[in-house]
Order: C-alpha cells, then structure tokens, then sequence
C-alpha cells in the first residue's frame, strides 16, 4: 500500500490525475461535452511539465526522492517524454481541434515555461511561488471552460478562484512537510477559507466550490495527521486530498 502510493508522485502520475478530475467537475457542472482526446493532451501535457521539472530540479539539487528516482530513471522518463510527444502529436493530427485550444494553450504555456525558469529563485519566497504554480496549474487544467467554451462569469471566477486556492494550500502543507522550516498558513487562515467556500458554495450553489472546500477541509486534517505519514506518501495524500472531491462530485453530478 505504501509502495502503490507514493509511486503515483515518483511517476508523475498524480498531478495529470487531479488535473483531469477538476476539468471533468467543472465540464459536468457546465453540461459541456468534452472530447476524450482533450483529457488525455491534458493528461500527457501535465504530466509532460512535471517529468521535466524534476529532471531538471534533479540536476541541480538532489532534495526529495522523487528527484532521486527521476534521475535514476533518466533513461526511462526521457523515453517517456519522447513517447509522449509523439502521442500528442498523433492526437492533433488524428482528432479535430479548435483553434481556440492552441491560442489558449499557448497563453498558458509561455507563462509556465517562464516560471520553470525563474522557479528556483522563487523559492525564498514560497507564498509567491505557490500562489504562481497553482494559478498556472488552473489555467491550463480549465483551458476548456474559460479558453474554449468562454463560459466563465462571475460565479465561474469564484469557482476558479476556490481550486486555486485549494491548490495553493496543497503545496504549501506538502512544502512544510518536506522543510519545516518553510512558511506555513496559519490555522485561522486555512479555518476561515474553508467557511468562505462554503459559505460561497451554498450562496451559488456550486458543486464545484464544496468540491473544493472539501479539499480544504481534507488536507487540514491530512496535516493535522502528518508526522505520523511518511514524507514520500504526503505529498501523494495531499494530491488524493484534491482527487476525491473532483471525482465525487463528478459522480454525483451524473447521477442526480
């Protein structure tokens, strides 16, 4: 059990995961039909960025396992990255695609390659850092709704804004559970978004912000727990913290 956990992170698997699930929370809560083919370019493409940053971050400074098994790997993630390529590529070439994709791919793609470069300069100032990486992450998780379909309003930027912030608060416990010694949110702080978002929740009536409420309210108590959880399952917990939500929430759309 402990192996088949933290071996979605070494794999890079967990993030790809958590960024299919929200775009299908938020697909289902719009009634928009999205191809297969776009969940798995986002899967390949997520998964993609995280393989490089860690093999990148590898060569520079061996911090965290994860790191560790990339490196010891190298041969096998450069092939997986090749596969992957080649695999969007297929997919583009095979499968319609609206233009609208590729101009907002892109507006999210120059931002997040910037930010890989700039990455470990930001790290005296986690807050910063973390608020970039989940505002990037969202953006291109939702490329679909805001991007494509164009249906965000003042309710869809409450929902955006309330994955942000749950991602947010995701990597910053799983950077003080690797480095006590880095910045952590206060526990009023975490308290008091959790009822914002509900409070937000029940007003609109979202799905999608309880979702990410719950996600919240998961990870403080994943926290609250986490010296007795070995370091390399955390940050995969945390991630899991984030996928269930999604996924429930997409189950319960569809049925009711």
């Amino acid at each position: 059990m402990r192996v088949a956990v933290h071996r979605l992170t070494d794999l890079s698997l967990d993030a790809p995961i958590v960024g299919c699930l929200w775009l299908g929370l938020f697909s289902t809560a719009y009634g928009l039909n999205i191809s297969y083919s776009i969940y798995l370019l986002l899967f390949i493409c997520i998964a993609c960025v995280y393989i490089w940053d860690r093999l990148s971050q590898s060569r520079d400074e061996i911090r965290e396992a994860r790191h560790v098994f990339h490196l010891k790997y190298l041969r096998g993630f450069m092939i997986a990255l090749l596969i992957a390529v080649a695999l969007m590529i297929i997919i583009l070439l095979l499968f319609p695609i609206s233009r609208s994709y590729y101009e907002s791919g892109l507006l999210v793609l120059i931002p997040t390659l910037v930010y890989m470069l700039l990455s470990p300069k930001l790290n005296h100032l986690p807050l910063l850092k973390h608020a970039l990486a989940s505002i990037l992450f969202v953006a291109g998780t939702t490329i679909p709704i805001w991007g494509v379909y164009q249906v965000i309003d003042f309710q869809g930027t409450l929902e955006l804004l309330s994955l942000c912030i749950a991602a947010w608060l995701n990597m910053l416990q799983i950077d003080v559970r690797e480095h006590p010694e880095a910045f952590n949110v206060p526990n009023v702080i975490v308290y008091l978004l959790i009822i914002l978002s509900l409070v937000a929740a029940f007003w609109l009536s979202s799905w999608i912000i309880v979702a990410a409420a719950v996600s919240l309210g998961l990870l403080k108590v994943l926290y609250v727990y986490a010296h007795h959880i070995d370091v390399r399952n955390y940050r995969t917990l945390a991630d899991i913290a984030l996928m269930i939500p999604a996924g429930i929430g997409i189950l319960l759309l569809t049925l009711l």
